[in-house]
């Protein structure tokens, strides 16, 4: 075998004869097929033998028409400048470039490939978001899928090499990306934190051959550039030379966290430019502290040179490490990205999504304005009940969801004692709230979401601030569908008078928290003038600029009609017709509505029941499909409830798992479908020999011996489905 040498790290070395492969059981993360039921079944490694491994996935891609590419270790970065030409073609040369590589490993593709790459991260649903576009079109045909460690998705596809597509970022909706030529994506085996890449519908390394659909041309209508237009190509900018590198570099990860990129994107993008273009490069420890320091604030004004050189047909930016590794970025300035198409307008009539009928939209926020200590945190409490039980408030119906409530001016005690009153007028059990309403207790922190101050030693301001990043990233982990925030007077730190800033503030609640599908009730204090005549307000019922009114799409006043009652008014609707006004009165220190709080007293607890059971069934509907689902691909589901491999870990990522589902309310359920007799627990044995329970939609026979996972697939054909 002749010598090979290459170049890493500036050092040469030789690669030696390639070793007779192992059979696939005996390989890491090796995937067997089970002929007859079309399951596959995934072996844990018994040795580490990381290079050889990925010697061979590089081949096993390389036969399947990819262009494998060596990725550093935990990371989608590639360890090559020029990865894109460096890529090999073919198997041979895959298996030799790789043979000794030991990070992660991705693909790029060739002209008549691409992915799909729909993001579940950063508040995006891209799978949610492609299934609804793609509905009015029969849906997208079966193909190779891969799932990677953010729950997200690859799907790969076929299309003719004359159609052109660019790589971009949110092309039909937020996380919907495309990868093609002059792209990659990271794939099996590699790791991120520990979590593997895996494809669901294909073992590479058994030598198979993967199952690509073809993309349908409605998909590629979209997705394709328009003609007359070339995208820019990605090759390096202008040279950025000793001096002036730190400054250049800064400024890109400066404009990229105003876009909204996180600390591992911003580091990963400023890793491949600083290889690319500065002279001599800077040492990549050096270029991750540069981007750690600009994930500290959110500057605004200049964007930098780099965003303003690279653009693929528009788009907003990437929003993870992989999105910007191939070094081509979607400045905000393209606006093609931003028309709006004018297909398949039927559904358009459709009533746009409330969280409660007509006075608060999903995907907006609205602002609830009254007198202080009129009882706004004690309304707005309520209304949380109701939409966390699915009850109607008065004659507005609610949509069922979780609930989170972050209160800036009482804390546990206040908040516990008025949810406890709620609870008592309304009879309802505490219980049935919990896991569902979230109570966030601010009054004791500084509680600010906006507050303008200047970077120090750079012209630019900072107005987000990490507690408004944090309580994103929080609505996003417990999956509730209305945020209700307690007050703006806390939370905005900044002049309530300047149309510009209270814009702002608004853009980003809504950009952060409101959107995708949720919704932000603002509570905010009224002006100087209706808080002085003490009565009935105006229109205008709200403190500062009327930027407040002009830039939330919907605004109620809560205004006072006694000693012992209040009217909630509908001031401004922007979806839909205005609401009848609301009339509350204090009972046993509670709000009730006015006109129907005996009625509903009497019927809430059977009302209450009725809603939850319906919400109950229809959860361990889909628990049961989705155990079911991954039984048939040989997946063990895990029964534990605790540490650090939970159940909930498991499936939450899963599309079929039923949405505001916290892992209190999975335990109850997965109980009762044990007790029902729909599920069942079995215990395995795992590639070291462990005793393993897990939950199954097959019952174990009672002798029954325990059964081998490493065993070979039953050729009896499928088992016994779930009871359903």
């Amino acid at each position: 075998m002749a010598d090979i040498t290459h170049m890493f790290g500036g050092q040469p070395f030789e690669l030696p004869p390639l070793r007779q492969l192992d059979p696939p059981e005996q390989r890491r993360g090796a995937v067997t097929k089970d002929r007859n039921a079309a399951t596959y079944v995934r072996h844990a490694p018994p040795v580490d033998d990381t290079s050889l491994e990925l010697a061979e996935y590089a081949s096993a891609y390389a036969r399947a028409g990819f262009r494998p590419l060596a990725l550093e270790k935990n990371s989608k970065v590639p360890v090559w400048n020029e990865w894109s030409t460096m890529a090999p073609s073919t198997p041979e040369a895959a298996q030799k470039l790789l043979g000794h590589h030991r990070g992660n490993i991705g693909i790029t593709f060739p002209s008549d490939l691409f992915a799909l790459d729909l993001d579940r991260k950063g508040g995006k649903d891209g799978i949610a978001a492609m299934e609804d576009f793609a509905a009015p079109h029969g849906g997208l045909p079966q193909t190779l899928t891969q799932r990677t460690p953010s729950g997200s998705e690859h799907r790969i596809f076929r299309k003719p090499p004359d159609v052109k597509l660019p790589n971009r970022v949110n092309v039909i909706a937020r996380g919907i990306d495309v990868r093609s030529e002059g792209g990659q994506i990271a794939c099996e085996p590699s790791m991120i934190d520990g979590k593997t890449y895996q494809w669901l519908d294909w073992s590479p390394i058994d030598g198979e051959t993967p199952e690509i659909a073809d993309a349908p041309a409605w998909l590629l209508n979209i997705l394709a550039v328009p003609a007359g237009v070339t995208p820019a190509p990605s090759t390096p900018g202008a040279k950025l030379l000793e001096g002036g590198r730190n400054d250049a570099l800064f400024r890109d990860a400066s404009a990229m966290r105003r876009r909204g990129f996180d600390g591992e994107a911003i580091s990963a993008a400023l890793i491949v430019r600083n290889r690319n273009d500065c002279s001599p490069p800077l040492p990549d420890g050096d270029v991750r502290t540069i981007a750690a320091s600009a994930t500290k604030y959110e500057p605004e004004g200049d964007t930098g040179d780099w965003l303003g050189s690279r653009n693929t047909g528009g788009g907003r930016p990437p929003s993870g490490a992989e999105d910007a590794a191939h070094g081509v970025l979607d400045p905000v300035e393209s606006l093609e990205q931003n028309l709006i198409a004018l297909e398949n307008l039927d559904g358009s009539f459709d009533p746009l999504p409330h969280c409660v009928e007509r006075w608060i939209p999903n995907d907006e926020v609205t602002l609830l304005a009254g007198h202080g200590g009129g009882g706004k945190s004690f309304v707005a409490l309520s209304i949380a009940v109701h939409v966390v039980l699915g009850l109607p408030f008065g004659n507005l119906a609610t949509t069922q969801a979780s609930v989170l409530f972050f209160s800036c001016e009482d804390g546990q005690r206040v908040l516990r004692r008025r949810l406890a009153r709620i609870c008592h007028a309304l009879k309802i059990d505490p219980s049935r709230l919990v896991g569902k309403l979230y109570l966030l207790d601010a009054s004791d922190i500084d509680p600010a979401l906006h507050r303008e101050q200047r970077a120090a030693g750079r012209n630019q301001v900072i107005t987000v601030t990490p507690l408004l990043e944090a309580l994103a990233a929080l609505v996003q982990k417990l999956d509730v569908g209305l945020v209700i925030v307690d007050n703006a007077s806390d939370v905005f730190d900044d002049d309530e008078i300047k149309r510009q800033k209270v814009r702002a503030f608004i853009r980003s609640l809504r950009s952060r928290i409101a959107r995708p599908g949720r919704a932000v009730l603002l509570l905010a204090h009224i002006n100087k003038v209706s808080a002085k005549a003490s009565s009935r307000t105006d229109s205008e019922s709200y403190s500062g600029s009327t930027a407040w009114h002009n830039s939330v799409r919907s605004r109620l006043s809560l205004i006072p009609a006694g000693d012992d009652a209040m009217i909630i008014e509908h001031a401004k609707a922007n979806h839909g017709a205005k609401a009848a006004s609301v009339r509350l009165e204090w009972q046993g220190g509670v709000p009730l509505v006015s006109s129907s709080h005996t009625s509903v007293r009497e019927d809430v607890p059977e009302i209450v029941t009725a809603i939850e059971k319906a919400a109950d069934d229809k959860a361990k509907a889909a628990l049961v499909t989705l155990i079911e689902d991954f039984d048939k691909r040989g997946e063990p589901v895990t029964t534990s409830f605790q540490g650090s491999a939970t159940v909930y870990k498991l499936l939450k990522t899963h599309p079929l798992f039923p949405k505001g589902t916290g892992p209190d309310r999975l335990t109850a359920l997965l109980r009762e479908l044990e007790t029902e007799g729909r599920i069942y627990r079995r215990t395995i044995r795992t590639a070291w020999r462990k005793p393993k329970p897990v939950f199954t939609c097959v019952p174990e026979p009672e002798s029954a011996p325990i059964p081998d996972a490493e065993a070979p697939p039953s050729t009896d054909g499928p088992g016994k489905g779930c009871a359903d």
